[in-house]
């Protein structure tokens, strides 16, 4: 027996728990599918391809499309051009995105916490602040004054998170506007 047959029930389970999120996490799904299968096999993939490889998972097409118009809007896909085609890829910052979501999920238990926190004080407007929430999600706390956030740190979370806080807001997954007006202020 293949390794691909024994494989099999659990790449099901997979696609059912999948399937059953609501929200239905689309941009997550195509970042994995981009990180773990496409970039190790040329980087590579037309768009065509894409949502073949996504339907099992039960993304329809325009759902396809609309997820890598908006991870291209991101700055995290790059469309580029292969004769007749177009290809996208991973830009740096999705490398960057994949890479830090890759060490976080497979950090060391979290429970080794030190019961520390980080107070980043934030000058960016509140569309900036809600994306900087998004991607320290899990290690910010429910509620913080306003124009602040409380990070539950840890050494695993200081390898997964700290370079996001140290490169602003931009890279935390804000947008350019609210790079530009501010950095945040991390003070432990």
């Amino acid at each position: 027996m293949d390794s691909t047959h024994d494989a099999q029930p659990a790449i099901e389970a997979l696609q059912r728990r999948f399937r059953a999120q609501r929200p239905l996490r689309s941009g997550s799904l195509l970042m994995t599918i981009f990180g773990d299968a496409i970039a190790p096999r040329g980087g590579r993939i037309t768009l065509g391809s894409l949502i073949r490889l996504a339907e099992p998972f039960g993304l329809a097409e325009r759902l396809v499309r609309t997820a890598v118009a908006r991870l291209a809007a991101a700055d995290w896909l790059l469309s580029v051009r292969a004769g007749r085609h177009s290809e996208y890829r991973l830009t740096e910052t999705g490398r960057a995105v994949f890479a830090e979501a890759t060490a976080r999920i497979y950090a060391p238990n979290p429970s080794a916490w030190h019961g520390r926190w980080t107070l980043l004080a934030l000058a960016a407007g509140r569309a900036d602040r809600s994306g900087l929430r998004a991607a320290l999600r899990g290690s910010a706390s429910g509620r913080s004054p306003p124009g602040s956030m409380c990070i539950r740190r840890s050494p695993a979370s200081k390898r997964a998170h700290g370079s996001r806080c140290a490169a602003g807001p931009r890279r935390a997954g804000c947008s350019r506007a609210g790079a530009r007006a501010a950095r945040p202020t991390v003070a432990a």
